[in-house]
């Protein structure tokens, strides 16, 4: 019979707080989670790993870092910023004004048609000894992101500091490495600047059907 495989999907916030000088997160940095969120990923990685030690399952850990792209729901910040330039292209609007956070925090960002290959291949080929971190292996700053999707729109766009949306203590820098995935042959392949441009479309898609 053939033994069915488990991919267990995660988070890079099973982490948590990883000095600056510590990065890149490797596979054998320690989980440490920090919130209510990474504890309940730490959670679901260490049941995975007993379940299969104690049913001798193979199952795949997978610790993913921030996915970005197209059908992203809107509580996320690429995706916000998407819908609101949209909204305000559709109603024929010559300017928008975006309230954001923090845009100097830097983040680990995969288009997540990226992630996908990831976790088949991992699926596919992938050693259940050792767990995976899907991730590009460079961080990019907020504001990068936000300038290239600001970019993208005919808008002239006025961006402003929202002091509530700025998070208390949060981790100003964080990656991954992404050696053991790459050691099964999967690289990234969508440049991050058709992600963004792939997500507005996408919103403007979704905002123009919203309104009719």
């Amino acid at each position: 019979d053939v033994v069915p495989r488990i991919v267990t999907i995660t988070s890079g916030e099973v982490y948590g707080q990883v000095p600056v000088d510590e990065l890149p997160v490797r596979i054998d940095t320690p989980m440490n989670p920090d919130s209510p969120y990474g504890a309940s990923k730490a959670a679901a990685d260490l049941a995975a790993t007993q379940y299969a030690l104690s049913f001798d399952v193979p199952v795949l850990r997978v610790r993913a870092f921030n996915h970005i792209g197209p059908g992203q729901d809107a509580r996320f910040v690429v995706p916000s910023i998407a819908r609101q330039l949209a909204l305000a292209e559709v109603r024929g609007d010559d300017r928008a004004t975006l309230e954001l956070g923090n845009l100097s925090t830097r983040r680990d960002f995969t288009d997540v048609r990226d992630m996908v290959r990831a976790y088949l291949r991992i699926l596919e080929a992938g050693d259940p000894s050792t767990p995976y971190l899907a991730c590009s292996g460079a961080s990019r700053p907020i504001q990068s992101l936000v300038d290239t999707l600001v970019a993208c729109s005919p808008l002239t766009v006025e961006i402003t500091q929202d002091a509530g949306r700025v998070r208390s203590g949060e981790q100003p820098d964080l990656y991954g490495s992404p050696d053991a995935l790459e050691a099964l042959g999967w690289t990234p392949t969508i440049p991050i600047e058709q992600t963004l441009s792939d997500t507005l479309v996408w919103w403007r898609e979704r905002v123009t059907t919203e309104g009719a």
